[in-house]
This record gives C-alpha cells, structure tokens and sequence, in this order.
C-alpha cells in the first residue's frame, strides 16, 4: 500500500512487481482539506474484528474549513480492492491531527499508538502528543491514555531548557510498537526516542530515553529495531543545517544499544557524503537528510532524500558499513519498505 498526499491510500498488486497493478483507493474523500501521512496494515483477531485493519493518519490543511477534522480513520482492507470503512478517531479541531502511528496487538486486543504533534500546544492542555488507543472494535476507537512530557522532571515545556543549557523543542513526530507489543518509542524530536513500558496500555511505565550532544541538534524523526530489539537505530530530520552553538550537518542517522532501556547507549553514528555537503547559500532543504529506517535481517535500509535508499550493514552496530545505494533520477525517496527479496520505495 502506497500513502499519497490528498490523495488517500492506494493500494497495489504486486504479484507482478515488474507491473504493479493499482487495485484501489481510499481515505481519499472521507474529509476534506486533510492529507494522510502514514498508513500500517496488521491482520489482527478480536472478538469484534477479525481479517486486515488499515489504520491511517489525517491531518487538516485548514482548520478553518468547519467540515475538516484530525486523527486517523479505521479500514477493513481484508479484500484490498475493496476498503471498507470502519471509524474514526477524532481529536479536537484546535489540533492539525495526527501526524504518525502505528498498529499492534496484545493478546487478542488491537492498539494503535498515535504522535500529534503540537497536540498539547494548540489545545491547551486537551489533548497530548502521544496517545495510546484501543481498537479492539475499529467501529468504536478508544482512548486510553495520554503521556504529558512536561511530567518528567527534566522538561519544564514545549521548549524546554535541557541540561546541555539550550532551549530544545519538543513534540511527538512518530511512533512504533516492538513486535511484541509491549515496549513503545516515541521520537519526540530534541527530547530523543522515548521509551515506553505499554504492556499495560491503561498506565504505561515511562523507561528512558535517547539524548544528544550539546552541539547536535535533536531531530528525533523516526526509529526502528534491530538484534532482536537489543539495537534502537534513531533517524535526525535536520534540514537546517546551520545553526548558532551546534554542529554543522544536515540530520544522519544514530545506533543504540537498549538492552538496558532505562540507559540508552550511544554505540555508532552513520554519516553520508551528503551529512557536511552544507552550501554557503540556501542550505535550508530537506534533501541532504535521512528520513526513516527499515531492517531486515543485519541490513539497515534507509530512505534519504536526494541520496536515494541506502543499504548499511549492521552486523557490527558499532561500525555501521554502507553496502549499497540506490538513487532514482530527479526523485527525492521518502520512504522505504521491504517486501520478500524487493525493496520498496516511495518519493515525495
């Protein structure tokens, strides 16, 4: 499945992947002035739903159109050319919506893990960035719990004073679930990876959480695992790369070792050609940084803008080693996926 900017979802048959085949769209007209970011498909098995739940995120491009509305809506992809609408959950129309999610089950209940960036800001105090909803039954989307970062006794606000002595900003951008469900990370941008204990999702345990180097800035964008979850790889958005009291480089990525996941331990840092490749002139771009990351097996894949999908062998995470680069013509790549022996990826 394809997420398409105004556009909805679309869906393709891949059988053939030398011919995909376009079989269906949809979350395209369901409200309008809304664009949906990131989609996650999981079969799932609950008393009140059972077959392929589609969850997909919408955020509003005007929020002064009365009839648009943020959070993330609910399909059954069961028959993928033929979506069915389940639900939808909403957050207050003070917010944009939600930006990223991700999808997992507990035993025989579902749970989707959302990040609302700003959520808190624009609401007052209503609603919080990171949020943990039970769909268990996708017609009727739950909430459970929300994690208000200003409770950790380092972080005094949405532009908190860390230890290092700068004013950092703080929101949730993305979230992932581990294949167990049971521990959640939560990329809030220059407060690092957030850790999560969600095995209880009602009072989820806060573990720890990733941090930089007085002169890095944070840009926690997105993370994924790797070693059987001993390894948290955190990917930095940094698309201005000239800032007064830090480093000069455009955002790279960073591989951890969580075993102990109160204490997150800094083991590597994987750079590119294009990380200091930093002109004297409009340098502010998107395109000279990483974006997300994807594993399979010992192989980091990468998707990273103008430089294409990168392959990172990750054997030794400690001295991650490029083994393959993959870069379309006149296409920045957005995200990356793989699928069997392919690789998917999609350009913005």
């Amino acid at each position: 499945m394809q997420n398409n900017g105004n556009g909805g979802v679309r869906v393709f048959d891949l059988k053939e992947p030398a011919n995909p085949e376009e079989v269906a769209v949809f979350a395209n007209n369901d409200i309008p002035e809304t664009w949906q970011e990131k989609v996650i498909v999981k079969s799932i098995s609950t008393p009140e739903f059972k077959g392929d739940l589609a969850v997909v995120s919408v955020q509003q491009l005007n929020k002064n159109n009365p009839d648009s509305k943020g959070g993330f809506l609910l399909y059954d992809v069961t028959k993928p050319e033929n979506p069915k609408k389940l639900g939808f959950w909403e957050l207050t129309k003070k917010t944009r919506g939600t930006h990223e999610l991700y999808l997992t089950t507990q035993g025989n209940r579902a749970i989707v893990v959302a990040a609302n960036p700003y959520a808190d800001y624009y609401s007052d105090g209503e609603e919080k960035d990171f949020q943990i909803v039970d769909v268990t039954d996708p017609t009727n989307p739950e909430t459970l719990w929300q994690f208000e970062p200003r409770t950790l006794p380092e972080v005094n606000g949405y532009h908190w004073n860390s230890p290092d002595g700068k004013t950092r900003p703080l929101f949730n951008h993305s979230t992932m679930v581990d294949e167990t469900g049971k521990y959640a990370y939560v990329s809030m941008w220059d407060l690092g990876t957030v850790i999560f204990d969600i095995s209880n999702p009602e009072e989820p345990e806060y573990l720890g959480r990733t941090d930089f180097a007085s002169d890095q800035q944070g840009s926690a964008h997105s993370s994924t695992r790797a070693k059987g979850g001993a390894i948290l790889i955190e990917t930095r958005e940094v698309y201005d790369p000239v800032k007064d009291g830090y480093e000069n480089a455009y955002g790279y990525t960073r591989i951890f070792d969580i075993k102990d996941k109160s204490n997150p331990k800094l083991l590597s840092e994987f750079k590119t050609d294009l990380t200091y490749d930093i002109p004297e002139e409009d340098n502010v771009t998107f395109a000279k940084t990483v974006h997300d990351p994807k594993v399979h097996g010992n192989i980091l894949y990468l998707s990273h803008y103008a430089g294409g999908v990168i392959a990172v062998d990750i054997t030794n995470p400690s001295k991650p080693t490029e083994i393959a680069q993959y870069n379309p013509e006149q296409s920045d790549v957005w995200g990356v996926f793989v699928d069997r022996n392919y690789i998917l990826a999609s350009h913005r």
